[in-house]
């Protein structure tokens, strides 16, 4: 019967260990990892001015860290 419990307690701790570690790993903050150049796959970014989306490669930076898929676009977001 000893056995039994204590197999018990230890399943339990167990148990209650694994959820803390998974419950730590889901809290904390994602980050994304920057796509390689030869993965094939490049960040999608969305123009402030109109809303379209286009390679981060292509973007045009402005103040503010907007990003911009023309520098008329730029102009015109910072001229309203």
């Amino acid at each position: 019967m000893k056995f039994v419990l204590w197999a018990l307690v230890i399943y339990l701790c167990w148990r209650w260990f694994t959820a803390q570690k998974k419950t730590v790993a889901d809290a904390a903050p994602k980050t994304q990892k920057p796509h390689k150049a030869d993965d094939g796959v490049e960040q999608m970014v969305q123009c402030a001015q109109c809303g379209i989306h286009l390679p981060s490669s292509e973007a045009i930076a402005g103040p503010e860290r907007k990003l911009f898929c023309s520098h008329e676009h730029s102009e015109q977001h910072h001229s309203t």
